[in-house]
């Protein structure tokens, strides 16, 4: 389960840790926009994320280790 970080203490790590998140993944966001940083998922769960595909937007592509390769392409988001 990812940790769930205080906003203040994010801010903190994404300004003393440039281009890496807490959870070791690069950045897909500027520091300014540190909240809509996709989370990293385990590894394990990968495969069953992507199958499943996009949610929004927003939601992300993720590679091998867990972490967000990059947000989803609006061609890539499924409609109810």
């Amino acid at each position: 389960m990812p940790l769930a970080l205080p906003a203040s203490t994010l801010l903190l790590l994404a300004q003393t840790m440039p281009g890496v998140t807490p959870g070791g993944c690069p950045w897909l966001v500027s520091k300014g926009d540190y909240l809509y940083q996709p989370t990293k998922i385990p590894p394990v769960r990968v495969a069953e994320k992507n199958a499943r595909g996009c949610l929004s937007k927003m939601d992300a592509i993720y590679g091998p280790d867990g972490c967000p390769l990059r947000f989803c392409y609006r061609s890539e988001i499924a409609t109810p």
